[in-house]
């Protein structure tokens, strides 16, 4: 099976580094997010796919839908692609890596009713571990920034740090085979 993974296009919580992990919350692509959702569509226009999953946040659908408009393929929606729940909605990416570091256990600390790293991780290769048993060839999986991260951390086998200190742009693809 051919995986293809796709970051959502740029929204407005992107440029103020705003914790936006409610999929009840509608946060629409900018119209720079529409240009790269755009640009992603005319890269994989040629490519097959059979299938698109992505996150119940509005951001990946929209992104997903401008990319098949070359496929017609089916979208499905997953919460195992969902962002990470940080438990600091609307409030800024600083203070919940602050609230993180302060922990003294970065990998597994909670905020509220959010999720750790390792949750979130868990949840991600579940979903990956799932994929294995369906029959598609070619699958699209348009999802958020720290859950490619820990796709390319499963692959690559990297560790939690090194997953961490990737950048993934939005709208970059990440191919893989399982």
């Amino acid at each position: 099976m051919r995986l293809i993974f796709v970051r959502h296009g740029q929204t407005i919580s992107n440029i103020k580094d705003i914790c936006d992990d409610d999929p009840l919350v509608k946060t629409v692509l900018t119209k720079k997010g529409e240009k790269q959702a755009q640009k992603a569509a005319e890269k994989l226009k040629d490519k097959k796919i059979d299938i698109i999953f992505t996150s119940e946040f509005f951001r990946t659908n929209e992104t997903a839908h401008i990319i098949n408009k070359y496929h017609n393929a089916k979208i499905k929606v997953d919460k195992r692609l969902d962002d990470r729940k940080t438990g600091f909605t609307g409030e800024s990416e600083k203070k919940f890596i602050k609230y993180l570091k302060d922990s003294g256990d970065f990998w597994n600390a909670k905020h509220g009713d959010g999720e750790s790293f390792e949750d979130e991780k868990k949840r991600v290769i579940n979903f990956i571990e799932y994929l294995k048993n369906l029959h598609y060839m070619d699958v699209m999986i348009v999802t958020h920034g720290e859950s490619i991260k820990i796709i390319k951390g499963y692959f690559d086998n990297l560790s939690n740090q090194e997953m961490l200190n990737l950048k993934i742009n939005n709208c970059s693809i990440h191919n893989y085979k399982i």
